[in-house]
This record gives structure tokens, C-alpha cells and sequence, in this order.
């Protein structure tokens, strides 16, 4: 963002000018011996002006990274600036210990700084294919984002909802893509939300939870399993649900039109089909382009087909459905692997994979690599054996 001359700062330019500066350092009327606490200095943007202004500034960050480019700025104005690593939610204490009794004036500037997100490495942003790491400071024992959702215990299902409130956010909605356990976990510092999910999820649910829930007995408390899996299906029950329940799986091709989340937030779009496990859904975001697939469309994980599916007509069905709504994406979130602002090389790389098996062919497709994908691939393979010709 570009300002007229009278905003430059001295001593050296700094990497990033906040949108509303003129209306903090209105408020604010930094100066000469002013004291002033940043509670989030980031690229500095802030911390710089009021220091321009004569004030004297106590700067906190919980991100390592920043701190550090703030070096130079701590040697231009000759101890007027403390810079000190932690989080804006022990503004008072970190400033007391940085020796402030008092202050003039607070500013804070809440969430993910346009550095972090210019940084692949970060992994904040959907522009990079790049390790899903989203921790302000790297380097500390914090599980990343990419662990965080591949492995759930209850501390971590609890480090979700701390993770929420450091940012000042809160979950409005829960939303299991389909019946696995995995995807119906809950914890109660998530709050009430309503939780949703497709109305064969929910009707299974009813009816198998105790076997679902086995894999999970001895690892989470008892109120974490008490917590999983209250789900409320998506009005209507557009596949008939009370047919499905009495004849059971039904055709793969008997899919329900597109249907929107019944809540007071912005449009999500609910695009339901069969591909990796009954009922499945996508979530798209029609204002942003975004859609979530759940356990589709992977950069590390090959298509995985529902096991208890002969062939692999169901998977083909439910990845066209979700054809349209991809190319119509900018950016794609898996359950499982990195975001992308390629959605389409995702569809076109899962579809040469089946495309290769049903012909008899070597797929070349280095996910094949991954342990973890040796059996789904074998499966795969004896499934495409018994699919019929496809017109």
C-alpha cells in the first residue's frame, strides 16, 4: 500500500504500512515521552510511527521471526523501543517485566501479518504449495497445522480451541465430511456450535456408533467420546433417508442436488456424493472460491476409494460431481496434505492415477511412494479388475 510523503517513517523504510495508521496515531496523539505498549509489533509499521512521533515503545510479538527484523529499529531510536517475545494476552505483565509501570496508550493489531503470509515456509497462505505448518514461532514444541490434523488425542483436540481463542476466533459451526471417527471428534472448549453432517452420516451414526467409536476407547476421556458424533443432518433429507436406511447403500448414482448450510453466516454450499466413503461431502465457498473436499483430491494420498465398494464406479461418480465445483475453485483444501491454488492439477493428477489402473497401465504417480498408500493401492487395483466398461 502506497501513502503520500508525510507518512514515510525515519530512520529506514519498514516492510509493511498498517491500512488504518492515521486513525491509531489520532487516537493514540503520540509524544515525547509518551509510553506506549504495541501488543502486536509485526513488521513494525505501528511502533515505527509512534516512535517518529518522540514516544517511547514497548513492542510484543509471539513471533520469533519478526522480533528479529526489529533489530535495527530497536538501534535507530536509541532505547526507546523494548522489543519482547509473547503474547498480547500477558500485555500487562510482559510489559511490567519490561519495565513499564504504566501506559499512555495501547495498540493492537489482530491476526496473521501480510509477512506471514508472503512466506511459503510459514505455510499461512493458499498462494504456495508449502508445508502446512501455521505456528507463529516455528521453532517452538507447538504442533503444526499438518500434525495437528493427522493426529488427534485430547490435548490436541484441545490445543484446537486454544488455538482459536490466541487468535480471537471462535467455531460457529462443526461440520464432518463423512462417518469415519475421526471426523466427529469434538471437544468443549469448542463451545455449542451446531455440528453438522449429510443425513446418511448421521443415520449410520445412530446405528453403528459403539463400533465406530472403538478405535478410540482407552485413548480419549469419556467425555470426549460422549461428545462425538452429535450431529444433526442437513435439512432436507433430499436422498430419502428412511428408503436408504431399509435397502442399504442404494445406487451411487441417486445423489441429492446442492444445498446450502442452514446458518446465519456466509453461503457454504453442500455438494454430497459417494466417492471416498458414503454420504461424503464437499464444502464450497461460493464468495471466496474456496472449496474443501474432506479425504479427496490429495498431493500425498492416492485416491482412496470406499473399501466396501466392489468396483470403483461410486469413486468415478463422485469425482465428477465434484468436477464443476472444483474448476469453478481458485483454491482447494484436502483433509489431508497441502491447500492448493491449482485445484484442477488436483482433479486432472487423481484422474490419470484411475485412469492408468482401469486401462491396465503403470500409473506413475510417485504418492504410490507412500508407505501408507501400499495397501489403498492394491485395493484400487483389484477394484478396477472388477468395474465394468465405463461409456
Amino acid at each position: 500500500m502506497h501513502r503520500p510523503p508525510e507518512h514515510v517513517v525515519a530512520h529506514g523504510p519498514i516492510r509493511h504500512v498498517p491500512v488504518m495508521l492515521d486513525e491509531v496515531l489520532s487516537a493514540l496523539d503520540p509524544r515525547p515521552g509518551s509510553r506506549i505498549v504495541d501488543g502486536t509489533f509485526g513488521a513494525g509499521g505501528y511502533s515505527s510511527a509512534i516512535l517518529a512521533r518522540g514516544a517511547n515503545v514497548v513492542a510484543i510479538d509471539r513471533d520469533p521471526t519478526a522480533l528479529a527484523a526489529g533489530r535495527e529499529l530497536v538501534a535507530a531510536h536509541g532505547g526507546r523501543l523494548v522489543l519482547v517475545e509473547g503474547v498480547f494476552s500477558r500485555l500487562d505483565s510482559l510489559a511490567h517485566e519490561a519495565g513499564l509501570a504504566s501506559a499512555d496508550g495501547v495498540v493492537l493489531d489482530i491476526g496473521v501479518s501480510s509477512m506471514q503470509l508472503d512466506e511459503a515456509e510459514r505455510g499461512f497462505s493458499f498462494r504456495y504449495e508449502a508445508p502446512l505448518d501455521m505456528r507463529f514461532d516455528p521453532s517452538s514444541d507447538t504442533p503444526s497445522a499438518a500434525e495437528l490434523i493427522n493426529l488427534w488425542d485430547a490435548d490436541e483436540l484441545a490445543a484446537v480451541a486454544d488455538v482459536l481463542a490466541a487468535v480471537g476466533s471462535r467455531a460457529a459451526a462443526g461440520l464432518a465430511t463423512h462417518l469415519h471417527y475421526d471426523h466427529v471428534l469434538w471437544h468443549p472448549g469448542l463451545g455449542d456450535a451446531p455440528r453438522w453432517a449429510t443425513p446418511w452420516t448421521v443415520s449410520r451414526w445412530r446405528v453403528q456408533r459403539d463400533d465406530l467409536l472403538a478405535p478410540l476407547v482407552g485413548d480419549l476421556p469419556e467425555e470426549l467420546l460422549d461428545l462425538a458424533g452429535r450431529l444433526r443432518p442437513f435439512p432436507p433429507a433430499t436422498r430419502h433417508e428412511l428408503h436408504i436406511l431399509a435397502a442399504g447403500r442404494g445406487p451411487a448414482t441417486e445423489l441429492p442436488s446442492p444445498y446450502s448450510v442452514p446458518w446465519g453466516g456466509r453461503e457454504v454450499i453442500v455438494h454430497e456424493h459417494d466417492a471416498h466413503a458414503r454420504g461424503h461431502l464437499a464444502l464450497e465457498l461460493p464468495d471466496v472460491a474456496v472449496v474443501i473436499v474432506g479425504d479427496m483430491l490429495s498431493d500425498i494420498e492416492l485416491p482412496y476409494p470406499d473399501p466396501d465398494e466392489p468396483d470403483l464406479v461410486t469413486y468415478l461418480v463422485g469425482l465428477d460431481r465434484l468436477s464443476e465445483v472444483v474448476r469453478r475453485a481458485r483454491v482447494l483444501i484436502p483433509g489431508h496434505g497441502a491447500p492448493t491454488t491449482a485445484p484442477m492439477a488436483r482433479l486432472d493428477a487423481d484422474r490419470r492415477y484411475l485412469d492408468a489402473v482401469l486401462a491396465g497401465r503403470d500409473p506413475r504417480d510417485s504418492r504410490i511412494d507412500n508407505p501408507d498408500m501400499a495397501a489403498v493401492h492394491e485395493r484400487t487395483l483389484e477394484q478396477a479388475r472388477s468395474t465394468p466398461p465405463l461409456s
